[in-house]
């Protein structure tokens, strides 16, 4: 072999020897940097499972009472409703009654007037 053989081989060696070293502290740096992130990740979710916790069982009975006072909301239309209805039942029946006699009322004394113009 020449010498620039082995001079160009031995150079291609300590090349690719510097950069597999290189290569390999941007590999751990990059780990380093993963397990760190995992590491707050983890710590992230756990404060957000501590956090939510008692916020939902908070949402929880805020919905409970919103619809506790919706129920109540609905049954009070309800009698309302009802009420109106029987009031308005009650006024028709005696509308109806009152019509009805004024009719026969006003019957019985034009009657009653024909009956003594008459006379």
């Amino acid at each position: 072999m020449s010498t620039t053989l082995e001079q160009g081989l031995i150079i291609l060696v300590f090349t690719s020897i510097v950069v597999l070293v290189v290569l390999a502290v941007f590999i751990v740096r990059v780990l380093i940097n993963a397990a760190k992130l995992t590491e707050n990740l983890n710590k992230t979710t756990d404060v957000l499972n501590n956090e939510l916790e008692p916020t939902i069982k908070e949402l929880n009975q805020v919905l409970t009472n919103v619809n506790r006072f919706a129920d109540s909301a609905d049954t009070q239309m309800i009698k309302a409703k009802q009420l109106f209805s029987r009031v308005l039942g009650v006024a028709g029946i005696a509308l109806g009654g009152i019509k009805s006699f004024s009719g026969s009322f006003f019957k019985g004394f034009s009657s009653a007037m024909k009956l003594f113009m008459k006379k």
